[in-house]
């Protein structure tokens, strides 16, 4: 049952084991108590795969967001009319030198630490897409994924987290 949807009399505070358990048996009886799902270890684990991904896409934000600012810091700025992260911009990052190597290792790691990232979400996503065709959600996340705007992950996602 749901603790917080207990009723409670006012100014009812004091907890006395035995007349809680009389209350509750009373409430129980009454039907006015509201059951609560509890997640099997299915359920947790696709939770916990839909939150590594977020955790690794805050990450990927993050690692994008340092590379940004190293290059602002050393006043290189993309030609004009690219898009940040787009093919192009990829293409530009690829071609950029440094003459000082600590400014071209800085650099590299960087670039390493985006492409590590990306490498971890395509595993992710990979095992996400394994879980929407094969677990034992798949019906019900093929069935949302035939709603206009909603795709796998956020298909997986509704059916882990609600």
């Amino acid at each position: 049952m749901a603790p917080t949807l207990i009723p409670r009399r006012a100014g009812d505070r004091v907890k006395i084991n035995r007349r809680d358990a009389l209350r509750l048996a009373e409430l129980l009886r009454a039907g006015e108590l509201t059951p609560v799902w509890t997640p099997d270890e299915d359920h947790e684990a696709l939770r916990d795969l839909i939150r590594a991904r977020h955790d690794v896409k805050e990450d990927l934000q993050r690692a994008r967001q340092r590379l940004i600012h190293f290059l602002l810091r050393n006043d290189i700025q993309p030609p004009q009319g690219t898009r940040n992260w787009t093919v192009k911009h990829r293409n530009w990052l690829h071609t950029l030198k440094f003459e000082k190597s600590s400014l071209r290792i800085v650099f590299q790691e960087y670039l390493h630490a985006i492409k590590e990232i990306e490498d971890r979400m395509k595993r992710i996503e990979a095992e996400i897409h394994q879980e929407a065709i094969h677990s034992e959600h798949a019906p019900a996340i093929q069935a949302l994924q035939t709603l206009r705007g909603i795709a796998e992950v956020t298909a997986v996602t509704l059916v882990a987290e609600i």
